[in-house]
């Protein structure tokens, strides 16, 4: 630590012309963020490959940084605002973000999976009362279960889930109305 070789010194002096154009362009975006149209597939995916290009620019004056240094507390004192801006804290939070919405994935599905088990077990049930010749009670028990399968809160929460507009199957409405919650 302390002295830099020739080729970090090489590095270093590229990596210094860089800076003032990666500056502008963090600027830029940074303001074409807040004020521009995002959702423009190209735009955004210009900014990525920018995003990268700055990281690598703020990676690399890091890394000399850390060359010249006399000592790791010297370096960790004197550069924690360099490591900061090196850090993709956009890349950690999309991945909180993907894993939030794969665990909403997943409660869509085990609703769905839930509804199919009780449709099952209707299924089950018609198949065991045919044997005993009774099949207008066996339809009754059918639509009772349906009806119920439907007025169930967990059919309410999986329809909403993608039905959102549709307040058929509000239960907040219905308690408000006075009619009984099942």
């Amino acid at each position: 630590m302390g002295e830099l070789n020739p080729f970090l010194r090489k590095v270093d002096k590229i990596n210094s012309k860089f800076m003032p154009i990666v500056l502008i362009l963090l600027i830029f975006i940074i303001f074409y963020s807040i004020f521009g149209d995002m959702t423009i597939q190209g735009v955004q995916l210009a900014f990525e490959i920018i995003d990268i290009f700055v990281i690598v620019v703020f990676g690399i004056d890091l890394i000399v940084a850390y060359k010249k240094s006399k000592d790791v507390k010297f370096f960790f004192t004197h550069h924690w605002l360099d490591m900061l801006a090196v850090f993709p804290f956009g890349l950690v939070f999309g991945a909180i973000n993907r894993t939030y919405l794969l665990f909403s994935e997943t409660e869509k599905i085990l609703v769905g999976q839930a509804i199919v088990h009780e449709a099952i077990k209707g299924e089950k049930m018609l198949k065991f009362l045919s044997k005993f010749k009774v099949v207008p009670n066996t339809v009754k028990a059918i639509s009772n279960r349906l009806r119920r399968i439907t007025k169930s809160r967990l059919f309410q929460k999986y329809y909403a889930t993608f039905y959102p507009n549709d307040d058929k199957y509000d239960v907040a409405d219905r308690i408000k109305k006075g009619h009984k919650a099942l």
